[in-house]
């Protein structure tokens, strides 16, 4: 799992705009992941002020949407549902979904 959280093939499909973690985020960000399993989310610049700040960040927003964050590195994190049958983990199906997602832009 964690290699397919680190593949950059994966789309990011939810963007965290400039008013941060929005209620419309978490929705959208559950949303996604009862559907597909792994989610990668994308802050834009500005959003979290250092490594400490996102982290914290993508924490929350992890604990909001009761998911997994599996990894994140810089602006991008990656979350997990936690529920196997919801994620295509074991029939290597992630990468192809994931890039036949549009983007969900989110600026509130």
């Amino acid at each position: 799992m964690r290699r397919q959280a680190k593949d950059k093939t994966t789309s990011v499909t939810v963007r965290i705009g400039k008013d941060g973690v929005t209620d419309l985020v978490v929705q959208e960000l559950s949303d996604q992941l009862s559907k597909r399993g792994l989610v990668k989310v994308k802050a834009n610049r500005g959003v979290a002020n250092g490594a400490a700040e996102r982290s914290e960040m993508f924490g929350l927003l992890a604990e909001a949407t009761g998911s997994r964050l599996v990894h994140h590195r810089g602006n991008v994190a990656v979350f997990w549902s936690g529920n196997p049958t919801t994620s295509d983990l074991g029939h290597g199906a992630l990468a192809g979904a994931a890039n036949s997602v549009g983007i969900l832009l989110l600026f509130v």
